[in-house]
């Protein structure tokens, strides 16, 4: 499969790169402007462009045209009808949009040759890659496992020890800007908090005020701003948004900075952390 295909959001890809199906023209997705932010003459800034939509030109042709062509649309076409969105890749990084539109330029009867213009839609003009996952968990059975903090002593003469569940682990974010991430965290466990702080720093907490259930999972997805609790199937249980802690110092979406991260949890059985660069136009490669 080439570097340039789309994945729908119930996970079939289709490649963008092969016959019978060739997109001339991928320049309009390295295309993006900002758009400026002004209130009574006054200019704050720049933001990113909302609700875009790329032309990108694609030629159809071959003898396997048409079952291509139905299976070109039965993929991208999917989440348009769920009202949905999948990912257009360009190697490692992927835009988030869907194919709502298409319009006939030529057709050769020669050559059986259609050349036509599809519109990919952006709810947000930026593109994204998996920097980093890491997974994080007190099971000593597991290599990239954090390790149980030892047996300490009370202060007063009780003849047992205690342990301590905080965990800690250290992480390196090498991307150019702090980033959005996704965060999943396996229960069983009851209003989970995960402290993620810079070298030095005092750290931002990461908390939903929720229980999660034995073999259920719940995620954050800072990219979509949506927090779930999903069972075993990856069926939505719960829309756990109205549940979090909405302090400035605990807001759940906040991005991670770059460099070294520590990471710090208790009493939850599994966390997995993955870290995602943004640009506004997918590297040249």
């Amino acid at each position: 499969m080439s570097k340039y295909r789309y994945v729908n959001s119930r996970g079939e890809s289709i490649d963008l790169f092969r016959r019978p199906l060739w997109v001339a023209s991928f320049n309009p997705l390295r295309s993006y402007a900002y758009e400026r932010v002004e209130q009574n003459g006054y200019f704050f800034g720049y933001t990113r462009r909302k609700n875009v939509e790329k032309q990108l030109t694609v030629q159809y042709y071959g003898d396997e045209f048409y079952q291509f062509r139905d299976e070109f649309y039965k993929v991208t076409n999917y989440d348009v009808v769920m009202n949905a969105y999948g990912r257009l890749y360009d190697g490692d990084w992927f835009a988030v949009g869907n194919f709502p539109t298409e319009s006939i330029d030529v057709y050769d009867k020669i050559r059986r040759m259609w050349t036509s213009q599809i519109g990919f839609f952006v709810p947000e003009e930026v593109w994204r890659r998996e920097v980093g996952s890491f997974i994080f968990t007190g099971d000593q059975t597991d290599p990239s496992s954090v390790p149980a903090i030892p047996l300490a002593n009370y202060p007063s003469n009780y003849p047992h020890g205690y342990v301590s569940g905080n965990l800690e682990r250290i992480i390196t974010n090498d991307a150019a800007f702090p980033c959005p991430f996704t965060l999943t965290i396996e229960g069983a466990c009851s209003n989970p908090a995960i402290t993620i702080s810079a070298k030095g720093g005092t750290g931002h907490v990461y908390n939903v005020n929720a229980d999660v259930g034995a073999g259920e999972r719940l995620i954050i997805d800072s990219m979509a701003r949506t927090i779930g609790i999903y069972d075993a199937q990856n069926n939505l249980i719960q829309n756990a948004f109205a549940y979090q802690n909405h302090d400035a110092d605990k807001y759940v979406f906040e991005p991670l900075p770059v460099g070294d991260l520590s990471v710090r949890y208790q009493n939850i059985p599994s966390v997995t952390l993955t870290i995602y660069e943004e640009r506004s136009a997918a590297k040249w490669s």
